[in-house]
């Protein structure tokens, strides 16, 4: 097969094709066209050469104010040049299929990089735009499944979602920057919105370290604002050994550090003001099994506990410590009060009373003091609660609830309503003023009985005398 050469001009105006001296109207071809000076036996249709590292092929704007052009450098290099630039291309193939699309820096390219965007001095950007209601995707797949794993945009309500396992939707952030992971529709209230789509489980969020230690911090949950980004925060940290876990939450106040001011230790404990279940540090327990812990410092009387109702800033009721008693308070200022009244009687009240020995339902073997609080109500109103046989509804439930073996609920418990009894109390301190007016006038009886015996003795000392 014959090759055609052009080295330079075309000189022969005889040519019958040339219509004068370098000007090519038409050229038919019959083998290959190799352009260019260096000799090959390469048999391609066309072969354009050019000197080492020059470009090879320009193409032209009609006025000639913008050249593209095409070569190949000593390196197998092909590149895209813009307006007679040698250092700078466009884009870029080199000969392991790799893509530059920008500036070319000359810094190494990543072996396992097919494709990289690159501008010297500035930032890059790379844009994918559709219509109004289609979407932008980017695809990951293997030499098995074309899809995988992908992103993709969606115009028509302007969010990104990400897929994993079958191009199967994971997460999503929606148009107001809100993360839903397990959902398509993240809570507009939340900036992240976690969904269990596996069963009951709920929404789960793992914060782990990868060491063993006894008091390492686990995990945290920082909250703050411009001015300083950690005004509050919770910490989740190992409680002594590797494998007991506590929460602690933590404030800060003005012009201070973060400090602990709560903690939940890993037996169950709410410890307020203190880090430790200790009868020596300050602050209060919670117990998992009901019971509390005040502790305070000091001599003087504290305010362990005080009660308020209805908005006011007033007192109900406390409970007050000292070194070495405590007191149970309720209000009784003679500012608080009105239509005192001493004269009354009490003895005929209090022997209405019908103190009497007994053992609760569930406590069968001990025997007490005390009254039945109906019997009681109609005397002293005010030391009893609730009213004579009442009841009460109460939840209750009929069948438990299935659970797979991972623990997640199958089928719902169900749940019933009933009448329970909703028992009487009574506050027998209530009962103290009471008694102790009773007693007052028990008193002046035996006053008047001690001076009604008195005037007898000395009656009969005076009969026996005379």
């Amino acid at each position: 097969m014959a090759i055609t050469k052009v080295t330079s001009k075309v000189l022969e105006a005889a040519q019958p094709n040339i219509t004068s001296v370098g000007t090519l109207t038409g050229l038919d071809i019959n083998g290959n066209l190799e352009i260019g000076s260096i000799e090959t036996t390469t048999n391609f249709p066309l072969i354009v050469k050019s000197g080492t590292n020059d470009h090879a092929i320009a193409i032209e704007e009609a006025s000639g104010g913008e050249t593209w052009q095409l070569g190949v450098n000593v390196n197998g290099d092909l590149g895209f040049y813009n307006s007679g630039a040698t250092t700078s291309s466009v884009s870029f193939i080199d000969g392991a299929g790799q893509v530059l699309i920008g500036e070319d820096t000359g810094d190494a390219f990543n072996a396992d990089a097919m494709l990289r965007l690159q501008r010297a001095g500035d930032r890059v950007f790379q844009s994918f735009k559709v219509d109004a209601d289609q979407e932008a995707s980017i695809f990951f797949g293997d030499v098995d499944d074309d899809i995988e794993c992908g992103i993709t945009y969606e115009a028509a309500n302007q969010s990104l979602s990400f897929s994993t396992g079958n191009n199967a939707e994971a997460m999503r952030i929606d148009s107001s920057g809100n993360v839903g992971i397990g959902t398509t529709s993240p809570n507009v209230n939340h900036k992240l919105t976690i969904v269990d789509t596996t069963g009951n489980g709920g929404g789960t969020l793992g914060l782990n370290v990868s060491s063993s230690g006894t008091s390492d911090n686990l995990g945290r949950l920082h909250f703050g604002n411009a001015t300083d980004p950690v005004l509050a925060a919770i910490f989740g940290i190992a409680d002594g050994a590797s494998d007991a876990g506590a929460l602690t939450f933590r404030t800060e106040k003005t012009g201070e550090a973060l400090e602990e001011r709560m903690r939940i230790d890993s037996s169950g404990n709410l410890l307020v003001g203190k880090t430790s279940d200790s009868n020596t540090s300050n602050g209060v327990t919670a117990r998992p099994d009901g019971g509390a812990r005040f502790t305070s410092a000091g001599t003087s009387s504290f305010v362990q506990l005080a009660f308020f109702r209805n908005g006011s800033p007033s007192e109900v009721g406390s409970i007050t410590t000292t070194s070495s008693a405590t007191a149970y308070n309720t209000s009784s200022d003679y500012r608080l009060k009105e239509n005192v009244d001493y004269d009354f009687t009490a003895l005929d009240r209090v022997k209405q009373l019908k103190p009497a020995r007994f053992n609760f339902i569930t406590d069968a073997d001990t025997t007490v003091d005390g009254f039945i609080a109906h019997e009681v109500q109609d005397i002293v109103p005010e030391a009893i609660t609730g009213e004579k046989d009442a009841v009460k509804e109460e939840e209750y439930e009929i069948t438990p609830a299935v659970l797979d073996d991972d623990g997640n609920v199958v089928t719902e418990a169900e749940i019933g309503t009933r009448e329970v009894p909703d028992y009487q109390g009574i506050d027998q301190s209530k009962l103290v003023p009471l008694l102790t007016k009773a007693i007052q006038e028990l008193s002046d009886k035996v006053d008047n009985q001690q001076t009604i015996i008195d005037d007898l003795k000395t009656r009969i000392e005076t009969l026996e005398n005379a």
